[in-house]
């Protein structure tokens, strides 16, 4: 169903063929170069079908590191805006501490043009993509 694009100790990027969407999960903390790795996989990805659409599957996730947010923001998001990215479904955390981890990137993506939409599961993630075709 998804191909795999990319897997390391902190989580993976899957291709969703149906929604033409990079589905991203991230398991614990998020930091260092196995957290680069799977983003910029997922952008060349998501670059390379022409996609807009960037599921966060952040259920099992735990609080990103300040460098971690500073290169997300300041390095990959202008590249991945760039590429075309519009659309960002994510899957709430099931932790307090990975929700307020969360929201140091919903606000300033939104005032950024990346229109969100939290969701509690991936299958919900999936179906507002497809309508956004």
């Amino acid at each position: 169903m998804f191909e795999l694009v990319v897997e390391n100790l902190m989580g993976k990027v899957e291709w969703d063929p149906e929604t033409r969407a990079v589905i991203k999960t991230f398991v614990g903390f998020v930091k260092g170069d196995p957290m680069k790795e799977i983003f910029d996989k997922g952008l060349a990805k998501l670059k390379y079908e022409r996609g807009c659409i960037w599921i966060s599957d952040n259920r099992k996730i735990k609080p990103y590191s300040t460098e971690s947010i500073q290169w997300i923001n300041e390095d990959w998001f202008p590249r991945i805006k760039a590429a075309g990215w519009k659309y960002w479904p994510i899957v709430e955390p099931e932790s307090v501490t990975g929700g307020l981890s969360m929201n140091n990137f919903t606000e300033f993506y939104a005032g950024e043009g990346i229109e969100l939409h939290i969701v509690r599961t991936v299958e919900e993630a999936r179906e507002w993509a497809k309508s956004k075709h």
